[in-house]
């Protein structure tokens, strides 16, 4: 009896925990888009319109999926009241209950290791988690999915006669979450990895259950896909996106390190914080690893490329790209020895280790497949919080430790909500004062294209004479600068209407 009542106020307290900080992005669900919010609230406009610009403006900035738009118009067909504009955004936070339950189940799994309340805490505070929760894009949805699909593969009873139709559930719920985004479907390799080191030699036992796991996931995929080329003609994205994301195997050494590099550095302090014995027990490791980290971080420095989107937000305009390159290629090699303890430390039980070997390759694989594209840092919303598993202790931790690390993530967390909010704001208000001055079709966005590109959209092939660029630029037309608190430095934002130059 005693255990079902704590069993019950740990569900309510974590319960209540989740729906806390989904409360918190409410709050700002009514500020100004940002980062091409507009592309799939107007795309949702299409489906109840049918107003051919919406559509053409979705495909002219976005490789997504047509899902996020089209469950927007839906749920606004049955909840008429609802904003359009908003039901985006309210779909990213629809998805942090999703997460909370995968990240819990999958800790189940591995028998309570990670104190509940704390792991809960620390993926939903992580920056770029939070960064993304509240954001009315395809990004964090299809990712809590991604991971409550994933905790939904295992289970402690694997002979059960349920446990093939869990696992077809799984695999078609899965396959949803790649309708969104297509980088879900990655996660099947952990999944086929585990079954294989489970089942060793049972190859038919081991075959049927490889079966049940991807085709359900696949069907689905391939449903949407034969629908969308039926309807808009082409396979998975516009043919535009299908070049500037095509192939190319050159980048992969270097997007692969920067993305290892970039998960350790927004899981920080605990991505640094644990010391393994096999290191620091012998004077000449210690001493081989400072070696090739000064190595990794000089190669980094000189020869590590941003190829993508591998940025750092609101802080890159106050970084050096080249030390930033240099952290993230020296860093990589911190994200191959934390895979490799926490593989030692859940060596036992058996099951334990073919999980988290599942794990490990569904993130490994999810990289390496990602690299020979163009990179991004919100792809890797889909293993932070599986990278957790690898990171935190036992249930047995330091309480210095998990209070330095969510006063961190908090810390960043608000410092990014003010950036988002001057972005927004600014970006709007320029918007304003550059159709005040009747140049809406004569200027070229760049800037705040991302904010406001809807504005500008329908005068993008008539002849320009200005654009918006960042920051206080002599000569400018226009100006405008806003900041939360303005006497607070790098937290605003500050845009100027210029001539363009004639070319030379």
């Amino acid at each position: 009896m005693t255990t079902t009542a704590g069993g019950s106020r740990s569900s309510i307290g974590l319960a209540s925990l989740t729906l806390l900080i989904a409360a918190a992005h409410l709050l700002f669900l009514g500020t100004p888009p940002i980062n091409m919010e507009f592309a799939f609230s107007d795309a949702a406009k299409y489906f109840s319109s049918g107003e051919p610009q919406y559509i053409e403006q979705y495909f002219h900035y976005e490789a997504n999926t047509l899902a996020i738009p089209w469950l927007a118009f839906a749920i606004n067909w049955l909840f008429p009241f609802l904003n359009i504009d908003h039901i985006p955004r309210l779909l990213s936070v629809l998805g942090i209950p999703f997460l909370t339950f995968g990240v819990l189940r999958i800790n189940r799994q591995l028998a309570q290791r990670i104190n509940p309340y704390l792991l809960v805490s620390l993926v939903l505070l992580n920056p770029l988690v939070w960064t993304f929760a509240g954001r009315g894009t395809a990004d964090f949805l299809p990712a809590a999915i991604a991971v409550f699909a994933l905790s939904l593969f295992w289970n402690g009873d694997e002979e059960s006669r349920t446990d093939l139709w869990r696992r077809i559930l799984a695999s078609a719920t899965l396959g949803l979450a790649a309708v969104v985004k297509y980088h879900a479907l990655l996660l099947l390799a952990g999944v086929l990895a585990e079954i294989a080191i489970r089942r060793r030699a049972q190859y038919g036992k081991m075959l049927l259950q490889w079966i049940a796991c991807a085709a359900p996931a696949i069907f689905v995929v391939g449903a949407y896909l034969i629908v969308v080329k039926i309807v808009f003609g082409f396979w998975l994205t516009p043919p535009e996106f299908q070049q500037r994301h095509g192939i190319n195997l050159f980048t992969v050494p270097n997007n692969f390190l920067s993305y290892a590099g970039f998960l350790v550095l927004i899981t920080i302090p605990f991505s640094l914080a644990i010391s393994w014995p096999w290191v620091i027990e012998s004077r000449s490791r210690r001493g081989a690893v400072a070696l090739v980290l000064a190595i990794t971080f000089i190669a980094g420095y000189f020869f590590l490329s941003d190829n993508g989107e591998m940025n750092l937000g609101p802080l890159d305009p106050y970084l050096d790209k080249h030390l930033i390159n240099g952290a993230l290629a020296m860093l990589s090699g911190v994200f191959a020895m934390r895979l490799a303890m926490g593989l030692e430390r859940s060596a036992l039980p058996a099951r334990n280790s073919a999980w988290m070997i599942g794990l490990a390759t569904a993130m490994i694989f999810f990289m390496l497949a990602l690299s020979l594209s163009r990179p991004a840092q919100r792809y890797l919303l889909f293993i932070v919080p599986l990278f957790y598993f690898f990171l935190l202790p036992p249930q047995k931790h330091r309480r210095a430790m998990w209070a330095c690390a969510i006063l961190i993530s908090v810390v960043l967390d608000i410092y990014i909500l003010l950036n988002q909010l001057a972005s927004g704001i600014a970006s709007v208000e320029m918007a304003r004062r550059i159709a005040e001055l009747g140049l809406m079709s004569k200027t070229l966005p760049q800037a705040i294209e991302g904010n406001v590109g809807n504005r500008f959209f329908s005068y993008r092939k008539e002849e320009k004479s200005f654009a918006v660029v960042a920051g206080d630029v002599d000569g400018k037309i226009v100006g405008v600068h806003y900041s939360v608190l303005p006497h607070v430095p790098f937290i605003g934002k500050m845009y100027s209407l210029v001539p363009l130059q004639p070319p030379r």
